[in-house]
């Protein structure tokens, strides 16, 4: 999913890209520069790092929830998860253009 952005590299990753990378950080599958440049941006953003701690703490309520639970696993399929991510890219896409950064 780690894309090279060149037009970027002078001013660092914009919010609406940490969003996208969000998952591939958290998994460590972000290549060492591009998990570099993530963390140098949630070193600056303190909206983008109150959204990754938000994600980390719905993901620890997740496998708490699923733990308690009875056993029972819901998986999504391959399509079903390419089709909620892709909606979830296009109300990235949609957010306003605030100082002129797409995303948050």
């Amino acid at each position: 999913m780690w894309r090279s952005r060149r037009r970027r590299r002078d001013r660092g990753l914009a919010c609406a890209e940490i969003v996208e990378l969000v998952t591939e950080y958290l998994e460590g599958a972000l290549p060492p520069n591009a998990r570099a440049q993530v963390e140098a941006h949630l070193a600056g953003c303190d909206g983008c790092a109150e959204y990754l701690d938000q994600i980390v703490r719905t993901l620890g309520l997740l496998r708490a929830a699923a733990a308690a639970g009875d056993g029972e696993t819901v998986a999504l399929s391959d399509d079903a998860c390419a089709t909620l991510t892709e909606a979830f890219r296009d109300w990235v896409d949609s957010l306003p253009d605030l100082d002129g950064r797409a995303g948050y």
